[in-house]
């Protein structure tokens, strides 16, 4: 928060928009943990933005690692070093930023969604997915194929439980032009945004909840919203990069520590 100000009149930005940065997080203790938020779709890993780490070794020593040996410290928690100062690569600015959100029924759904962004050129930066906790009695309930499932009306029935939300950049005109096409490639209740929704780079649960970092290939991340509804009668919600093959899942404080594992 305090350098995209400083950034802003040189045109230029630094693509790192993690959780923590809500909650008065620090470029060093992103890098660390290699935290990253929806920009991660357009950067990839953090340590993409990484060109050199000076740290603090255990010996007390002070030590530098550039390229690809500097992104090897990102996400080590600490236990290679202390990191004490960051050279970052930055990103042009763009002209203009849009939003646009769909509610979706099912994990399967939210797949064939992000599949479809992810294979049309439309400047996406970012693609998020929100998976808030469901009824528990209604979750063991497998949902009914309705006739209008199958219908071309379809796109009327009730907004799902879960949000697709996808950031666009590029020019003023651009972005118009593109935010119109992918709401209608979108379908359903696809619609823009002047700003992104309000769960947008947060962290899903309460503050006492167990929050478990998932990361895989995103083709089989849609499973994992199955998974745990089952494990856990559809207590945990799910939140993340879908797009970046990263989420993080939200399980009830109270949940026992044998259902936990």
């Amino acid at each position: 928060r305090d350098v995209d100000p400083l950034l802003r009149p040189t045109g230029q930005r630094l693509a790192l928009d993690p959780p923590s940065l809500w909650a008065g997080g620090t470029i060093g203790g992103a890098l660390a943990a290699a935290e990253t938020g929806p920009l991660r779709h357009f950067t990839g890993p953090i340590g993409n933005l990484v060109d050199a780490i000076e740290y603090v070794d255990a010996g007390g020593a002070i030590r530098t690692l550039t390229a690809l040996d500097a992104a090897g410290l990102c996400g080590s928690l600490g236990t290679l070093g202390i990191i004490a100062t960051a050279t970052l690569r930055l990103h042009e600015r763009p002209a203009a930023t849009a939003w646009l959100r769909r509610s979706v029924h099912t994990p399967a759904e939210l797949y064939e969604l992000l599949m479809l962004m992810e294979t049309t050129p439309l400047g996406v930066a970012a693609v998020e997915a929100d998976w808030p906790a469901s009824d528990p009695v209604q979750a063991r309930v497998p949902r009914q194929r309705s006739p209008a499932d199958e219908a071309p009306a379809a796109a009327a029935r009730p907004p799902g439980p879960g949000s697709l939300a996808v950031q666009i950049e590029g020019t003023d005109a651009g972005v118009v032009d593109r935010v119109r096409t992918a709401a209608t490639l979108l379908g359903g209740d696809a619609a823009a945004l002047p700003q992104p929704p309000a769960w947008w780079a947060r962290l899903p649960g309460g503050p006492a909840d167990v929050l478990l970092r998932l990361g895989g290939p995103p083709a089989a991340l849609h499973a994992v919203g199955y998974t745990l509804r089952d494990a856990t009668s559809g207590a945990a919600s799910i939140r993340g990069s879908v797009s970046a093959g990263v989420v993080v899942a939200a399980l009830p404080a109270d949940l026992p520590a044998d259902r936990l594992v």
